[in-house]
């Protein structure tokens, strides 16, 4: 919820959910977490702010404030992501990639470039060494882009998904099934 200073964590203890640890102190907005170099690493955006955590198994530990508007975004839906060694955060309007000690800002996403939008509740997932992020209206019809980082270049594929809003990606016995939803309907589309 936007604007909250609660936060929880929580982890499985045999049948039961247990609390994991104590959320660090700041105000969130919608965090999200990926896995990175064996831990969990959380950021989450507020009045401009992108705050980035990580948690080890034992604690939270601050690993970096950005507040350059071109770099932070609300961070509900959109795509963080470890590919290739690094994690990836897609949010706003420029491409930020973290090493494990430091983000450097890429520039600005070719989305923006061509369509002056970001990747907004956006999915991302890994297939056959390529990150694909699915999502964003390209013309009337309401179809949604697709697009493909190999490590070096950001593609958009000239196939995309029918009308509708893709929420979640994940990547299943060879294929991508991404799922979503749009007025009284639910998606599960396909791909590779």
């Amino acid at each position: 919820y936007s604007g909250t200073t609660s936060a929880y964590h929580y982890k499985k203890s045999g049948s039961s959910w247990v609390v994991a640890s104590t959320m660090p102190s700041m105000t969130y907005n919608q965090a999200i977490c990926e896995v990175y170099d064996g831990c969990i690493h959380m950021i989450d955006t507020y009045s401009g702010t992108t705050t980035h955590y990580k948690w080890d198994g034992t604690s939270w530990t601050l690993v970096a404030t950005l507040s350059n508007a071109n770099v932070t975004g609300p961070a509900n839906g959109n795509p963080f992501v470890a590919y290739n060694g690094k994690l990836y955060s897609l949010s706003a309007r420029d491409i930020m990639e973290f090493d494990g000690t430091a983000w450097t800002d890429l520039g600005e996403n070719p989305k923006f470039t061509k369509y002056n939008t970001t990747w907004n509740n956006s999915p991302s997932a890994i297939l056959k060494g390529n990150l694909y992020i699915f999502g964003g209206t390209v013309n009337s019809t309401g179809s949604q882009s697709i697009w493909k980082f190999d490590g070096t270049e950001f593609k958009e594929l000239s196939e995309t998904l029918p009308y509708g809003g893709p929420r979640v990606a994940v990547t299943y016995s060879g294929k991508i099934h991404i799922i979503g939803f749009t007025n009284n309907y639910r998606l599960h589309y396909t791909f590779g």
